[in-house]
């Protein structure tokens, strides 16, 4: 009986370029990007740091961070984190010596060591969520600190040009600048925690208590943190009501909780879409409406330089020689409502009659307060029986 063989013909491997193979200086030292689990670098440099003074080996040093951080890598990211070392903050290896099959990694010795520990690991995330709040502060002009386009700095360059700062002392530096912030205000509690839960796009379980309410517990995607008249707002997704919501940090009673939930990815510019037809954080289901308002002029300097909404604009022509008028398009809200009363007698809404009535509603009842004479004093003055 005749043996029958049968061969399998496999498809032929496309070629790869050398291009893709060779791993490519550009690749190595790109700009460092971090994703959801390229989390806090520096923590992990800092682990290579103790390793690499002795020398150790891919698997030690992976394993090493696996086991220290809650950040998993795999063979990819450490070949990016060993060149950024390298190519970034300057870090030079020793020529490639074996253990066997495994190469082992280790410093020069004419190189001292990464200038990174645990500690100073910590400080430095600490001192790039700065940064990064610094860059969204459009007021703020940081290319005169770093003296160049913010957007094309390298995360490591501005830690270069930060650590120069470190071997100062305490008394060169005293505070120049104070944006009003209330240090014992009760929502600084979790602010890092939910800026956090932004960055890391983690969805959170709250406890909420609002003044006067019962308190209930809610899933929120976070995605947007507002300060408003010294209180801090936190705006998200619900997944029990399928909308926006907005929770005030000041009410949220206990510690909020890391959720399973696969985090809702939202790429609006919520900044332009919630919260610019809106004075304050609260916005209704309404469309935006013009309102007029004439200020006396000894006020109205105070609203020309710092105006009540961005669409404010002057009616040059409805002028004269005691006041200035103004107009907005927002969507009308009760902070709109408390700015315009915070003016007192040196404002008047002129339109429209809805306004016009809420502010006038309130000034009513306000009056009230005050129809009544004042109340005399008791006498304090001891009378003549009293014992001394």
């Amino acid at each position: 009986m005749t043996k029958v063989t049968t061969q399998t013909t496999y498809p032929a491997r496309k070629k790869v370029s050398a291009k893709r193979t060779k791993r490519s200086n550009t690749y190595a030292v790109a700009k460092y990007k971090r994703t959801p689990h390229e989390k806090e670098p520096f923590k992990r440099f800092a682990v290579y740091h103790r390793l690499l003074k002795q020398g150790a080996t891919k698997k030690d040093l992976m394993d090493a961070v696996n086991a220290e951080i809650e950040d998993t890598i795999g063979k990819s990211q450490f070949y990016v984190d060993m060149q950024y070392m390298q190519s970034h903050l300057g870090v030079v290896l020793a020529p490639p010596e074996k253990d066997g099959r495994e190469r082992i990694y280790r410093y020069a010795d004419t190189y001292s060591g990464l200038k990174i520990n645990e500690m100073s690991a910590d400080i430095i995330e600490d001192i790039l969520k700065v940064v990064k709040h610094l860059k969204q502060m459009e007021f703020f002009s940081f290319e005169q600190v770093v003296n160049e386009d913010i957007s094309d700095v390298d995360v490591s360059d501005l830690i270069v040009k930060l650590s120069s700062l470190v071997n100062r002392t305490e008394q060169e530096y005293r505070t120049v600048i104070d944006d009003g912030t209330l240090l014992d205000y009760v929502g600084n509690k979790y602010l890092t925690l939910l800026y956090d839960a932004i960055i890391k796009q983690e969805v959170l379980e709250i406890e909420y208590e609002p003044f006067g309410k019962s308190p209930y517990s809610v899933v929120i995607h976070p995605y947007f943190l507002k300060r408003y008249n010294e209180r801090w707002f936190l705006l998200g997704y619900d997944d029990v009501l399928k909308k926006y919501t907005l929770l005030a940090l000041d009410r949220i009673s206990a510690k909020p909780k890391v959720s399973r939930t696969k985090y809702r990815v939202d790429k609006s510019d919520l900044r332009e879409e919630y919260f610019a037809q809106i004075v304050g954080v609260t916005r209704r289901d309404e469309n935006e409406i013009a309102i007029q308002f004439r200020v006396v002029r000894e006020r109205a300097y105070y609203v020309a330089t710092k105006p009540i909404h961005s669409t404010q604009r002057e009616l040059t022509q409805e002028a004269s020689t005691t006041h200035r008028v103004f107009q907005i398009e927002v969507i009308p809200n009760r902070e709109l409502i408390q700015q315009f009363l915070s003016f007192g007698a040196d404002l008047e809404v002129i339109a429209p009659p809805v306004i016009r009535e809420q502010i006038a509603e309130h000034y009513r009842k306000g009056s009230a307060f005050y129809t009544e004479p004042t109340v005399k004093k008791k006498n304090t003055k001891a009378k003549k029986n009293d014992v001394a």
